[in-house]
């Protein structure tokens, strides 16, 4: 496809490299689609076996015990944050006549199957090596305003500064979607990038320092993994599905803003921009609204 690709030509060589572009992006489709939706069952899993070992009290005792753990999650964050990315490329290349994003979506996908493969070696070596027999640590010991490292940066945040943080990223990224859908300027998408990024670092501060222990509450108790525990309703899914609807669509319409100046592209990317603005305000909204409604809800009190 990279090298043989040519729209303009009406050939029998395109003909059948369209033929099997058509083929091979569907089942790409499914691939990628299954790639997003195993993180989520990652998550799920490592949850699951945390009564088997000795230790592990949620999904974060079970990745403390083998040092495939952590990596492995990472990996397949890294290659579902692709697979998003890729699936947006496709879904603006079908809907344009010439399919001018069929380069870029297979110089993508040459980056992400080895991702895939990686993650794959490293999920089977992970669930492979666990041994029940070993003492691993778990949450109280990451997520402690104590310790060292990210976790622990984000344990130690005030609850007050937390959700004053939260609460205005969310109104900062969504006047920045407001603006966007306004503007027609170039840069307003970049802007709505970065307030969705700090969506993201504001979101998971919030949650460890301040959402998860009303939730709890307990104050010391800032684990992010036992919102997705049945005990608590998991309502860590509809969290983090929110926070990563919101970021994936705010930071879209900055990094695909390439593909307007291809093959007449430029209709079909300025609709799919307001679009995606849409849908990051409202799910950063949703968001927002979740964590003002789990802290009201709460009979833990930790700001006078």
């Amino acid at each position: 496809m990279l090298r043989g690709w040519d729209p303009a030509s009406a050939g029998e060589r395109q003909l059948r490299l369209e033929r099997r572009m058509d083929l091979a992006s569907a089942a790409v489709r499914w691939a990628l689609g299954l790639q997003i939706a195993g993180l989520a069952a990652f998550v799920f899993v490592a949850d699951e076996l945390h009564p088997l070992l000795t230790g592990a009290m949620c999904a974060t005792g079970v990745l403390n015990a083998d040092s495939l753990g952590w990596p492995a999650l990472g990996v397949k964050l890294a290659a579902a944050a692709m697979a998003g990315v890729w699936l947006a490329l496709d879904r603006i290349d079908r809907a344009v006549e010439t399919q001018p994003m069929t380069r870029a979506k297979a110089a993508l996908l040459l980056g992400i199957v080895p991702l895939v493969a990686l993650d794959l070696g490293l999920t089977l070596g992970f669930f492979g090596r666990l041994d029940p027999q070993v003492i691993t640590s778990c949450c109280g010991a990451l997520f402690s305003a104590d310790g060292s490292g990210p976790a622990a940066d984000l344990a130690s945040v005030e609850p007050r500064t937390g959700l004053a943080v939260l609460f205005g990223a969310g109104a900062l990224h969504g006047a920045a979607g407001l603006w966007a859908l306004r503007s027609r300027g170039e840069r307003v998408w970049g802007l709505l990038a970065v307030t969705a990024a700090g969506l993201g670092l504001a979101g998971a501060a919030g949650i460890v320092s301040a959402v998860g222990p009303y939730v709890y509450e307990l104050p010391s108790h800032r684990c992010p993994f036992d919102l997705l525990q049945s005990g608590y309703g998991f309502v860590g899914y509809p969290l983090y599905l929110s926070l990563g609807g919101a970021v994936y669509c705010g930071v879209l319409p900055a990094l695909l803003g390439f593909a307007r100046n291809r093959g007449g592209a430029a209709a079909v990317v300025g609709r799919y921009r307001a679009r995606w603005a849409r849908w990051s305000v409202g799910w950063a909204l949703a968001f927002v609204a979740l964590c003002a409604w789990l802290v009201a809800r709460s009979g833990l009190r930790l700001i006078g």
